[in-house]
């Protein structure tokens, strides 16, 4: 486990609310740091602080044990941080209405008949939501089974195809994930 007090302490900051945005995660500490004891490149945390719906869901977990904070609780942060700068959530609904298992499946999120994100497409093809979402086929297919890899802005489109909140979404793929090994330090 990494020993610097400035991880435990962000992560304090978060869990209080005084810190709502990973941009101010990297105004308390730098980014070298953190690239040094998470294994992420320095250009591409760089470019994930800058636009944060492009955070992995692999990278976003390795931040969050790294502060000591749920993985939920940080991805939540990160939305809500998303939210406020991007209009990607208006593009949530964009094909619900065209397939009505959508729906369906979303109640079934909903109501935790679901918990993994691979049980999705026992219910609908993948070509359906590639189709719907803009996701590449062979991307999709990867990252089904490897669901790390999704970014954040693939999730709240495939949540708004559902109608779900895009946590809620975003959990299932973190059910999926194998959790990687505590950075070295």
């Amino acid at each position: 486990m990494i020993n610097d007090p400035r991880y435990k302490s962000i992560g304090k900051l978060i869990k209080s609310g005084n810190i709502k945005s990973i941009v101010q995660v990297f105004e308390l500490i730098p980014i070298t740091a953190i690239r040094n004891d998470s294994n992420i490149h320095y250009e591409t945390l760089r470019k994930r602080v800058l636009k944060p719906e492009t955070f992995k869901l692999d990278e976003l977990v390795i931040l969050a044990e790294l502060f000591n904070i749920s993985v939920t609780d940080f991805v939540a942060m990160v939305l809500d941080e998303i939210k406020e700068i991007h209009s990607i959530f208006a593009k949530q609904k964009i094909a619900s209405s065209k397939d009505h298992r959508y729906k369906s499946i979303g109640i079934l999120i909903k109501s935790g008949e679901i918990k993994r994100l691979k049980d999705i497409f026992n219910m609908i093809s993948k070509k359906a939501v590639r189709d719907d979402s803009g996701i590449i086929h062979a991307t999709l297919h990867r990252k089904i089974f490897k669901p790390g890899g999704f970014m954040i802005s693939e999730m709240i489109v495939m949540a708004g195809l559902f109608e779900v909140q895009p946590l809620d979404f975003i959990s299932l793929a973190l059910n999926d994930i194998k959790r990687p090994k505590t950075p070295r330090g």
